[in-house]
């Protein structure tokens, strides 16, 4: 079964999981990724790296159409491969849609479409009709006379439908659906796509290579003296991970906790404003910034070496990553995997999102407790061996594999 995967990325965790993939029986993979990639890409801080892949990687150069991109020379390379199923995640979807060329391809080598994606922020079909918030989008950044009439004459509202419509048939169009959240069911669900075709796999990073950075550290001496106030973050340095919020909520608990610390690994654009934020808030002794961690073994030690995790805005993998390590988490609205993660007053808690205060008061209860604490990082962990792993994800990801290929 040969499986074709474009992505915009090569991102040192997915990799892991992607040789996984590739090592399910009777599976060969083949990631198509540009011939150039843009290092701020997706708000820049992403580590992009070839090392120890095992699956095929083809190089093409690609375009973009509106929000969409594509590679040229994808119908030869298509007819030249001839993959049995190709996973797309929505940027991608396009062509699928509106080429004629590509769809006589696929029907005539019989290829299966598989779209992978995360329903996170997409409306149901009929909110979608409407605007959810006050946030501005391409129509408020119209010259005025044009913005009033768009606005106010029920252009908006036709424009909101077009494209809903749209969208209902882009979700229609794979033969299945992976996604990592069971709001799926109920979002693409009200776009007409049948239950069957979805697949919830939900989320983790590559488990087993954690087993093996957790047991190459047995035995080293702490990266970080013994402390049972430490706080870790891990992920990008930027303005949707919300660090600033936790280093000021830390700032406050410093007169409650003599002994708080937190550790921040990562790196990104934000680095520079949160350093300084640290030290406008006289707690840069406290704040330890390691910069970006690629190392498993590294990363390892420092988990090991915290008390607790707290992502204070979205985010995902590292929530699995924190609850390996057998550390309670912290966590507001992140991208769904905190759903089935993260059980409030069981191995963690959920704050308030935006709430400094709400962060405040959780972080307090979990280092105000060790026994607690120590109990939260123990069921963490059972989560992780007992219901989200890798081998759980895999098997979602080869039960979409049998369903597209029984399908005529």
């Amino acid at each position: 079964m040969k499986i074709i995967l474009p992505m915009p990325h090569l991102l040192h965790y997915f990799n892991l999981t992607l040789n996984k993939v590739n090592e399910l029986p009777g599976v060969e993979l083949i990631v198509v990724v540009p011939t150039s990639y843009d290092p701020m890409a997706a708000g820049g801080g992403l580590n992009q790296t070839r090392e120890n892949i095992k699956f095929r990687i083809i190089e093409m150069k690609q375009f973009k159409l509106g929000p969409y991109y594509s590679f040229k020379g994808w119908i030869r390379m298509l007819w030249m491969e001839k993959p049995n199923i190709i996973i797309s995640d929505e940027t991608f979807m396009l062509p699928y849609i509106l080429s004629i060329p590509t769809n006589l391809v696929m029907k005539l080598l019989k290829i299966k479409l598989i779209m992978q994606s995360i329903p996170y922020q997409l409306p149901l079909y009929r909110e979608s009709f409407k605007r959810r918030n006050v946030e501005p989008n391409r129509i408020d950044k119209l010259p005025n006379p044009l913005r009033f009439i768009v606005m106010n004459f029920g252009i908006e509202y036709i424009l909101r439908r077009i494209r809903a419509y749209f969208n209902k048939i882009k979700y229609n169009r794979p033969d299945a659906h992976l996604n990592y959240v069971d709001d799926a069911f109920s979002v693409y669900g009200s776009y007409g796509v049948k239950k069957e075709k979805i697949f919830v796999t939900d989320n983790s990073t590559d488990t087993d290579a954690l087993a093996v950075s957790e047991k190459a550290v047995s035995g080293l001496p702490d990266i970080l003296p013994e402390s049972n106030y430490r706080i870790i973050h891990v992920g990008r340095l930027t303005k949707w991970k919300r660090v600033d919020l936790l280093i000021r909520s830390v700032a406050k608990l410093k007169d409650e906790f003599k002994n708080i610390e937190l550790v921040v690994v990562g790196e990104g654009p934000d680095e520079e404003y949160l350093k300084s934020l640290a030290t406008e808030l006289k707690i840069s002794e406290r704040v330890i910034f390691t910069g970006g961690i690629y190392d498993s073994k590294l990363l390892a030690q420092y988990f090991k070496a915290s008390a607790l995790y707290v992502l204070a805005g979205v985010g995902g993998l590292s929530i699995n990553d924190a609850m390996f390590f057998g550390l309670p988490v912290i966590c507001s609205v992140c991208d769904g995997t905190e759903k089935k993660l993260v059980r409030n007053g069981f191995n963690g808690y959920l704050f308030e999102e935006s709430s400094e205060e709400d962060l405040i008061r959780k972080i307090s209860l979990v280092l105000s407790n060790s026994k607690e604490r120590k109990k939260m990082g123990e069921m963490s962990r059972k989560i992780i061996d007992n219901e989200i792993n890798i081998h759980t994800v895999l098997e979602k990801w080869q039960q979409a594999f049998d369903y597209v290929m029984r399908k005529k």
